[in-house]
């Protein structure tokens, strides 16, 4: 291998090309070019493994890195006078005329998949993510999101019944009021009723995403949304906060008919 894995020297020198290839005619340009090379394939490792790279980290490309370097600069310098560079070649006489196609006609360096195989940078590599612990959250690896005021939230009026009888001992429905600020309200499809004893039945829906700051339940509830009392479907359940960053961990959904 041309380089010692320390400073900016090339993965292979003009002497090495020579044993290849023979003595350039411009040796200058050659020098430069494999410096260049050098460059492409250490970009290349780089890409590859995650890593700058150092000598005897992974063999195979320590072995091939100088042939592979010259190599390349071998493709920028081949002519059509001297073939070698060609890809295709066809010949012929009479109206028949010879063309030949280079491997690299405008003269530019590349790197390609032979190259990485020969490398040791070819084929697919696995890897993992860790998942995060609660260890991790305890040791502040989780932290909460800036509030950037992006989102805006609205108010609205949660109504939560509370049930009680009167003198009579009939069962009475009283509705107990909370103002939440900063819910953030998403309009949901509004849609016929298909119900022939409600004709000019409307569906109402919203989606409404509760700040961490409400941890009140909401099986049974009405929200007052945007002049609009709707009625909580189901029984909505919050994140947990660890895994909600945000300002929002509970996602319920309401409606309501009219007509």
């Amino acid at each position: 291998m041309g380089a010692d894995g320390g400073g900016d020297a090339p993965l292979a020198t003009l002497e090495g090309y020579e044993r290849r290839y023979g003595a350039p005619t411009e040796p200058d340009r050659v020098s430069a070019l494999l410096a260049d090379a050098s460059d492409a394939l250490l970009s290349e490792y780089e890409l590859y493994w995650g890593e700058p790279w150092a000598a005897g980290a992974h063999p195979a490309f320590d072995r091939s890195a100088e042939a592979v370097c010259c190599a390349v600069v071998r493709r920028a310098v081949a002519t059509e006078g001297s073939l070698p560079g060609a890809t295709q070649l066809s010949q012929g006489a009479g109206d028949y005329t010879a063309s030949v196609t280079l491997a690299s006609p405008g003269g530019d360096l590349y790197v390609g998949k032979s190259d990485r195989r020969r490398l040791g940078l070819a084929g697919c590599r696995v890897g993992s993510i860790r998942p995060m612990t609660a260890a991790d959250r305890e040791g502040g690896a989780m932290t909460s999101m800036p509030d950037l005021g992006l989102i805006r939230g609205e108010t609205v009026t949660v109504r939560t019944p509370a049930k009680g009888h009167d003198e009579h001992m009939e069962e009475v429905v009283t509705w107990e009021e909370a103002v939440v600020e900063n819910v953030v309200v998403t309009p949901g499809a509004t849609s016929d009723v298909l119900d022939t004893a409600r004709p000019d039945g409307t569906r109402v829906a919203f989606t409404l995403g509760f700040p961490k700051t409400f941890a009140e339940p909401l099986r049974g509830c009405h929200v007052l949304v945007r002049g609009i009392e709707c009625a909580v479907i189901g029984d909505p359940q919050p994140y947990t906060a660890e895994n909600t960053p945000g300002a929002h961990n509970l996602t319920a959904e309401v409606a309501r008919v009219d007509g």
